[in-house]
């Protein structure tokens, strides 16, 4: 058996059905215990499930015949679970705190359609009783109070159905009468018996009631929290966290967090920054105990995309620094634009170029060389790494000597050259990569001439299949937010019938669950082209 912490706001199991698993930018593996048996190829079965979003322990399995006797023993009630909850509610008149809620649950279609929902009625002879839970104060803060659950039967939505029924409809459960904010306020933080304790430590605004008041700091410290718990359960089945992660993506609004190394880079995405924004910020590091951190203010990225206030926990905080992503070594830099030095986003991929050894690889808008350092560590015999900027390439030369890796080889190449005109040459001198990365930028001034990715799509495309080997792949990224997904495949698909090329679209790898969760709508948008190998 496994303890886990489940995040809110995914699954316990998968919800997808067949086709929806087909789709190309649909993650087919979206049920946390899938994720993590994907991650780690450790087998699990499922014990009990928890509602989308709540969070906390949660048990699994290590094998079928485990997996039954805990469900049995769940079904015979030998398991005392405890919830807790908190509501903006006054209880009803006559609820006794600590006393028994009973009632029938059931589910219903609702309004005449297909669609279902749970309802909670009072028990008669034909629907007796087969829900019970007792709800008992813990404590108030202004009008917010603290609730602790312990249901002793296990039907679906029971404890939201019996905090509705006594005037304590939990905060965010809007499902079930209560207030919105930006998470539901239930969690399971215990599950014992006889031989078995398992806990789940409580979101921080349970222990600090006083926190929810603020909601942008709570959004915040949730989006901090489902990775904090997904990491947690990762790690409980081998997959050790990173150094390098997101760890507030775009469920915080104008924020951003990523932890790069012993150091958090904090990125404003807004044109005001008030003295609301700042507090936040700064019970938001006070709360996670966040010793050295700095702020990007970007402003507005449309007239002033490069104008930046910066703002440091310390003045003794570095420049520059080392910090590992898995198998590699990147440096970090403070000192030299607005990104650092990684693109965090791009960790699935890199993972996936990787483990997939290429031996010719040609890394175009290349950066600070994230992908060649893959590359290369995997042992390529040729990589070439692109880009318009002899700053980044020195830069990448450097994250190859962080990996003991040689930038003078022969085997390495490192070219300062607009990737377009690179790509020309390239296929005017017949050569063929076994893997092309194309991660461009949606626009950028060139010395004569303007990139808009919007208008460049197809040409750049073809430029890269016409360099890419028989069985080979070009990986193609952007996180150009006037493109759907859609009206790329679209265009592509388009582009190779038109040519007919003998490329297929494949599913790149899906992000890591530190930026988007299943089914949210994603920044980055990821596809392979494959090459037939005749």
């Amino acid at each position: 058996m496994k303890i886990l912490d489940k995040p809110p706001g995914v699954t316990t199991h998968t919800s997808l059905n067949p086709d929806e698993q087909k789709r190309l930018w649909i993650d087919p593996v979206d049920g946390f215990i899938e994720h993590l048996q994907h991650r780690s190829s450790i087998a699990l079965w499922p014990v009990h499930r928890l509602d989308v979003g709540t969070s906390g322990v949660c048990l699994v399995a290590e094998s079928p015949d485990e997996a039954s006797q805990l469900a049995q023993s769940f079904e015979s009630r030998t398991f005392e679970k405890t919830y807790y909850f908190v509501s903006d509610r006054k209880p009803r008149r006559g609820f006794v705190s600590g006393g028994k809620i009973e009632s029938h649950i059931t589910r219903m279609k609702t309004g005449g359609s297909k669609a279902t929902q749970y309802a909670s009625f009072s028990p008669t002879a034909q629907e007796p009783i087969n829900a019970v839970t007792v709800i008992e104060h813990v404590r108030d803060h202004g009008s917010f109070s603290l609730w602790r659950a312990k249901p002793e039967t296990g039907k679906p939505h029971q404890i939201r159905l019996h905090a509705e029924s006594v005037g304590l409809s939990i905060l965010g459960d809007e499902e079930h009468g209560g207030t919105k904010f930006p998470s539901l306020c239930l969690h399971a933080a215990e599950i014992k018996n006889e031989s078995i304790l398992a806990s789940s430590p409580l979101p921080r605004w349970f222990e600090n009631l006083d926190l929810l008041s603020r909601p942008q700091l709570i959004a915040w410290l949730q989006a901090f929290e489902r990775r904090e718990r997904l990491y947690r359960s990762l790690q409980v089945v081998g997959v050790l966290r990173p150094e390098t992660l997101r760890w507030i993506h775009t469920d915080g609004g104008p924020l951003r967090m990523d932890q790069l190394g012993d150091i958090y880079q904090l990125h404003w995405y807004a044109e005001k920054f008030g003295a609301t924004d700042q507090a936040d910020i700064d019970l938001l590091t006070q709360n996670l105990r966040l010793h050295s951190w700095y702020v990007q203010v970007r402003g507005n990225r449309g007239r002033e995309p490069n104008k930046e206030d910066m703002q440091l926990s310390a003045p003794t905080l570095p420049e520059r620094w080392l910090a590992s992503e898995e198998a590699f070594r990147f440096i970090f830099r403070r000192d030299s634009g607005l990104s650092p030095g990684l693109f965090l986003d791009q960790r699935a991929n890199r993972r996936m170029l990787h483990l997939l050894k290429p031996r010719a690889v040609l890394n175009l808008f290349s950066y600070t060389g994230g992908f060649s350092v893959a590359a290369a560590k995997a042992g390529a015999e040729r990589v070439v790494t692109v880009d318009i900027s002899r700053k980044f390439l020195e830069w990448a030369k450097e994250n190859f000597r962080a990996n003991s890796l040689d930038p003078e080889n022969k085997n390495f190449e490192f070219r300062d050259i607009d990737s377009q005109i690179y790509l020309k040459w390239a296929a005017k001198n017949s050569l063929l990569f076994d893997a092309v990365i194309c991660d461009p930028p949606s626009f950028a001034r060139l010395e004569k001439s303007v990139f808009r990715l919007e208008t460049e799509l197809e040409t750049l495309i073809s430029q890269c299949l016409d360099v890419t080997a028989p069985g080979g792949f070009t990986l193609f990224s952007t996180n150009h937010e006037g493109l759907t997904s859609e009206q790329i495949v679209k265009r592509i698909d388009a582009l190779l019938r038109a040519t007919k090329r003998p490329f297929r679209i494949e599913r790149a790898p899906s992000p890591d669950w530190d930026f988007e969760f299943p089914r949210e709508p994603r920044l980055m948008k990821s596809l392979v082209l494959r090459r037939a190998y005749s």
